[in-house]
């Protein structure tokens, strides 16, 4: 093989270089060719990342979902115990008011006794005091006394009256 060009093959790299010479003139090729790599390996490398991507943001939907499903979870037990403890407490605030009601003359009747019953131990005790302060005073009939009389004279006319 010799290693000289044929007179063809220069005619025709001569005329390659003046057209690219050409064609740079006219503005309308870029000076950068592309990469330098095989240009399949770039999109294959963006769908990994955008897959990877994917992933990661569906595995974060999925426990955000978890998440959310867990607070309405908690909140519905929560509106349960709230619903429940309103049941209870209407149940409790009906019981006393119903007690207040009846309570008035149960409360009432038990005054009226309790003062019934502490009116007829002052009566009784009134009653021991007479009885007691009358007990020293002695009633003589058959005597005669007069409006002026006084505590000596009326004395003196009893005990000539027993002796």
């Amino acid at each position: 093989m010799s290693l000289k060009p044929s007179v063809g093959t220069e005619e025709k790299q001569l005329n390659c270089v003046n057209v690219v010479k050409l064609l740079l003139l006219c503005g309308d090729v870029e000076l950068h060719p592309g990469p330098n790599s095989d240009s399949s390996d770039v999109p294959v490398d963006l769908s990994a990342a955008v897959k990877a991507i994917t992933q990661h943001v569906d595995a974060r939907d999925d426990e955000l979902k978890r998440i959310l499903d867990d607070v309405k979870s908690s909140q519905e037990t929560l509106e349960k115990t709230v619903v429940d403890f309103t049941a209870r407490l209407v149940a409790v605030e009906t019981k006393i008011a119903s007690l207040d009601i009846s309570s008035g003359p149960i409360m009432q009747q038990a005054v009226a006794d309790a003062v019934h019953s502490e009116n007829a131990e002052l009566r009784s005790r009134l009653n021991d005091r007479e009885d007691r302060s009358r007990r020293e005073n002695l009633l003589y009939y058959g005597m005669t006394d007069s409006r002026t009389e006084t505590w000596a004279q009326t004395e003196e006319s009893i005990s000539t009256f027993l002796s």
